[in-house]
């Protein structure tokens, strides 16, 4: 669950970034506002039906709605950041077998992906 409020703590939105399964589950772990009053988060879901762990990075508009959500296979997203123009920079870690790797992702503010290391 995510939720904005005003300056005196009044609820604006809430919102519940939903799963399509009982067997889903879904952990957040960061969030970063961006110039127009929006917010980015991060985290990632489980599926134990198949053991699929994978995470994601969803953008928020001003008013709650979703504006992009994109799923990263194999991994944890743990951290975001948006730039002053509006770019989404994603931290996590690579959970594909045998891997151990980081990796950071830079997505434009409509969601495409720039570059990944």
């Amino acid at each position: 669950m995510i939720a904005k409020l005003d300056s005196s703590g009044t609820l604006q939105w809430a919102k519940k970034l939903s799963v399509t399964s009982a067997s889903q589950y879904t952990y957040l772990f960061g969030m970063s506002p961006d110039n127009s009053g929006g917010v980015s988060v991060v985290g990632y879901g489980y599926d134990n039906s198949n053991s699929e762990i994978y995470g994601f990075v969803t953008r928020l508009s001003s008013s709650g709605s979703t504006v992009w959500s994109r799923k990263i296979l194999n991994s944890i997203a743990r951290d975001v950041s948006v730039g002053s123009d509006g770019s989404v920079y994603v931290y996590g870690d690579d959970r594909s077998p045998g891997s151990s790797k980081m990796f950071l992702m830079k997505f434009s503010s409509l969601g495409t992906l720039i570059w990944q290391r």
